[in-house]
């Protein structure tokens, strides 16, 4: 080798050594993504890499969009159907009260053939707007966002000039002849999230509309998990606290009492194990699955008619709310719930928000 090769290869050692520790470091930080990701995560990340290699084309920016609500939705799925049977077993193991509950939520938009699952406190406010919205039949005025779309939903003969129906408002022969035929979707959010969800909603606004929700459960809740509470306390029961209310969804569980449709559990509200949703999204990946369940579901253009989220912000974070719940009580939370975390994926620690 001549000087002036050995020169040229001299000079290139720092880069090739430069290049050496960025592939290194690169491992280093995907090994560590890796390690702390989520089983469905995991898959996710499995089900991409495998249409990456399969693809003969560019894989453009465009492409991997595409493509991950689907491999999302491959690992949702996948888990559903592996906690289902260890659960039930073969589907018609299930027992039959179990569809009795779900036709209450079922909407089903006639115009596409579509089905949406009703899960209060998940949404559900943006994706019934959605879904009117969908008709191109209904004009909201100026102000979409102060439209009671809750009324309207109440309203069958409203909804049904539009193409909207409730599965309960049918014949039961035919409500599941269509739970068992159209195209469904229905939308989750951590467990925990939704309990408190629940709470700020319906026992820390004092309006009218809230007074007679409040009566309703707020009484009995503070009398009966309320130590030396005043009559004027149980009178009104307005000011429920966030662990007596979490004693009450343990003891509704224990005693096989009624669970409102705010705080049931999505197993008893949408019966996953039993109904073939062809999509299942999570709020927390919101903006893509909603726009994946209307190009693909509804086959529509997603554009305008993405459901918008209204964050409300709460006194204290997430984690104080449940830090002032004992540990024996929030094990017994867990169970209440058990299979809302095994169904859709979520851990069982308190989210940062």
């Amino acid at each position: 080798m001549d000087s002036a090769t050995r020169k040229q290869w001299y000079r290139l050692i720092p880069l090739v050594f430069g290049l050496a520790c960025i592939y290194m470091f690169m491992l280093h930080v995907v090994h560590d993504l890796t390690s702390t990701l989520t089983e469905d995560e995991q898959v996710t990340l499995n089900k991409l890499s495998e249409r990456i290699k399969g693809y003969k084309d560019e894989v453009t920016l465009d492409k991997l969009t595409e493509w991950l609500p689907e491999a999302r939705q491959e690992a949702r799925q996948q888990r559903l159907q592996r906690v289902c049977r260890a659960k039930y077993g073969d589907k018609t193991n299930i027992p039959a009260g179990a569809l009795e509950g779900v036709l209450n939520y079922q909407i089903l938009d006639r115009n596409h053939n579509v089905l949406y699952c009703n899960v209060p406190k998940v949404a559900s406010s943006s994706l019934k707007l959605a879904l009117v919205n969908l008709t191109r039949k209904f004009d909201f005025g100026e102000d979409p966002s102060k439209f009671d779309i809750h009324g309207f939903y109440d309203k069958t003969n409203a909804i049904a000039k539009i193409g909207i129906s409730k599965l309960n408002s049918m014949e039961k022969a035919a409500a599941v002849s269509i739970l068992d035929s159209a195209k469904s979707f229905m939308f989750v959010r951590h467990p925990l999230k939704r309990i408190l969800a629940a709470y700020n909603d319906k026992f820390t606004i004092h309006s009218p509309v809230h007074e007679t929700f409040q009566k309703r459960f707020g009484k009995y809740i503070i009398q009966k998990f309320r130590p030396n509470a005043t009559a004027e306390e149980i009178k009104w029961g307005a000011d429920v606290r966030f662990p007596e209310f979490v004693k009450y969804l343990i003891d509704v569980h224990q005693t096989g009492g009624f669970f409102q449709e705010h705080w049931r559990p999505y197993n008893d509200l949408c019966a996953p194990c039993r109904v073939q949703y062809n999509f299942i999204g999570q709020m927390e990946t919101m903006n893509t699955d909603a726009r994946y369940v209307i190009e693909h579901l509804f086959e529509e253009p997603g554009a305008g008619v993405i459901p918008s989220l209204n964050h409300k912000w709460y006194s204290k974070s997430l984690l104080e709310f449940y830090q002032e719940v004992s540990k024996e009580d929030m094990l017994k939370l867990y169970n209440v719930y058990d299979m809302d975390f095994e169904i859709f994926g979520y851990d069982r620690e308190i989210p940062d928000s």
